[in-house]
C-alpha cells in the first residue's frame, strides 16, 4: 500500500521543485500558488518520513533521499504520462473528424513531416490544419474549434487544457561588436549604453572576451568509471574449440542518462572485445605491404551464435563531483575489460595462459591437458 498523504499532484510538484530549485518558479510550471507548493512539499515529506529538500540553500537542492525518491518517482510519472499519451492516441485513431493547429515558424518544415504522418497513422480521418500565432491558437482550443496545437507556451497553467512539452528553443541576443554587455541597461525593450540607446530587434551581434584557467581538480578527484567483467567459456577437451557461453559486464558510471543507449553500448563493445580475444587477426604481407585478410571471409568477427547471452549492470551511484548531471561516459568501458576476462576463463579451463591475441588454437593446442 501507498503511504496516506503520497499523492500525484504531489509528485509532479516535487518534480517541478527539483528541476527548478525555486518555489517560485515550480509554482509557475505546476499552475499552484507557493503556499499550495509549499504544503504539497511537507505533505509528501511528512508522509516519506525524512527530508527530500534542502531548504537552506538556494537554488533549493535536494537531499540523498531526495535524490533517490526523484529517480523512482520520475520513472513512475514517466509510465503515467505515456499511459495518458496511449490513451489520447486511441481516441485520435477513432475520430472521422481532427482540427489542428500549428505555428507559423513549422510552416515551412514540421508542418508537412506531420501531415503525412498523421495521414499514414490515421487513414479514415479528415484532416484541418491551421496556421496562427501561438495566443491565437491557444485559445481556439480553448474555444473548441480546434482539437489540439502546436505553440509556444507562456508559462501559465491554462484551465481546461493540459499542456505536454516537446522541445525548447533557445533565444540569444546579438549586438554589434563594439557593444559593451557589461555597463548595459536592457528595459523597455531596448539596450542603453554609451549614451546610446538601440531597440532589441536592432541590435546587431554581441562578444565578449574571457579565459579559462584549470585548478588542482584532477588531482583531488578520481575522474574514472569502471567496470566488472565476466565470461563463462567452454574449451573443447579433444579439439581445442573456444565457446563463449554468457558474458556480464557491472559499470559503474555515475548517472546513466538514457540506460537503453547505456547498456546498447557496452553490449556492443563487449562483442567487440571478444572478437579481439578469439577471432579478429589481421594478417600482413610485410613484403609488399599487402592486407591478405582483407574482407570478412578471411577477417573473422563475432556473430550471433559466438555469444548467446550478454547483461549489463549499471550500479546505481551518482558523481556529485564530475558535473552537474552527475554522470560520467561508458564510451569504452565495455570494450576495454572483456577480453581479458575471455582470456582468463580460458585460462581456467585449460590452465593454458595465452598472452597474445587473438587466443586461437595453434597458439594453446599443443598444450592442452591429456584426457583420460
Amino acid at each position: 500500500m501507498i503511504k496516506k498523504g503520497i499523492t500525484l499532484r504531489g509528485i509532479e510538484v516535487f518534480e517541478a521543485l527539483a528541476s527548478r530549485g525555486s518555489v517560485a518558479q515550480a509554482a509557475a510550471l505546476t499552475g499552484l500558488s507557493q503556499p499550495a507548493v509549499s504544503q504539497q512539499i511537507s505533505n509528501l515529506e511528512a508522509a516519506m518520513g525524512t527530508a527530500l529538500i534542502d531548504h537552506s540553500t538556494r537554488p533549493m537542492r535536494l537531499t540523498a533521499a531526495g535524490e533517490s525518491f526523484l529517480r523512482h518517482s520520475g520513472a513512475a510519472l514517466t509510465h503515467i504520462r505515456l499511459a495518458q499519451s496511449e490513451l489520447t492516441v486511441m481516441d485520435l485513431a477513432n475520430l472521422s473528424d481532427l482540427s489542428l493547429g500549428v505555428i507559423d515558424d513549422f510552416d515551412n518544415d514540421v508542418t508537412p513531416r506531420l501531415a503525412t504522418l498523421l495521414a499514414d497513422s490515421m487513414a479514415g480521418c479528415r484532416f484541418r490544419m491551421v496556421t496562427d500565432g501561438s495566443k491565437g491558437l491557444i485559445q481556439s482550443v480553448q474555444d473548441k474549434s480546434l482539437h489540439i496545437a502546436i505553440a509556444a507556451t507562456s508559462g501559465d497553467a491554462k484551465s481546461g487544457l493540459i499542456e505536454i512539452p516537446l522541445a525548447r528553443d533557445p533565444f540569444v541576443i546579438v549586438t554589434p561588436a563594439s557593444f559593451d554587455g557589461d555597463s548595459a541597461d536592457f528595459s523597455d525593450g531596448a539596450i542603453r549604453a554609451n549614451g546610446k540607446s538601440f531597440a532589441l530587434k536592432d541590435a546587431g551581434e554581441m562578444s565578449a572576451d574571457g579565459e579559462m584557467t584549470y585548478g588542482d581538480f584532477q588531482s583531488d578527484y578520481d575522474l574514472g568509471t569502471y567496470a566488472g567483467h565476466f565470461c563463462e567459456v567452454a574449451v573443447d577437451a579433444y579439439t581445442g574449440e573456444t565457446h563463449i557461453r554468457r558474458m556480464l559486464s557491472v559499470c559503474d558510471a555515475g548517472r546513466i542518462l538514457n540506460p537503453l543507449s547505456a547498456r546498447s553500448q557496452v553490449i556492443g563493445a563487449m562483442v567487440m572485445s571478444a572478437g579481439a580475444a578469439l577471432t579478429e587477426e589481421l594478417a600482413v604481407d610485410k613484403r609488399f605491404g599487402y592486407f591478405v585478410n582483407h574482407d570478412l571471409a578471411g577477417y573473422e568477427v563475432p556473430v550471433h551464435a559466438d555469444i548467446p547471452h550478454q547483461d549489463v549492470v549499471f550500479l546505481d551511484t551518482l558523481d556529485s563531483v564530475i558535473s552537474p548531471l552527475k554522470a560520467k561516459g561508458v564510451g569504452e568501458l565495455g570494450i576495454c575489460g572483456p577480453g581479458s576476462a575471455v582470456a582468463n576463463a580460458v585460462y581456467n579451463a585449460t590452465g593454458v595462459r595465452v598472452r597474445e591475441y587473438p587466443i586461437t588454437l595453434d597458439k594453446y593446442l599443443d598444450r592442452l591437458p591429456a584426457i583420460g
